[in-house]
């Protein structure tokens, strides 16, 4: 999987704002760490096995 890094950092900026807006456990907020997770969209293969993305190495 080669993606580009601002799309890497939007999502998982988006993600965890998501989380963050979302109550927890006893309908609690949830508590801001520095703890962020990546998950690649189901179906989405724009960047997997997109080597041209690096240019010709030759």
């Amino acid at each position: 999987m080669n993606e580009p890094a601002g799309t890497v950092a939007k999502r998982i900026h988006d993600r965890h704002q998501t989380w963050m807006d979302t109550p927890g456990r006893g309908n609690k907020p949830h508590v801001d760490n520095s703890m962020r997770e990546f998950q690649l969209e189901p179906g989405d293969e724009r960047y997997h096995n997109c080597w041209d993305f690096f240019g010709d190495a030759r």
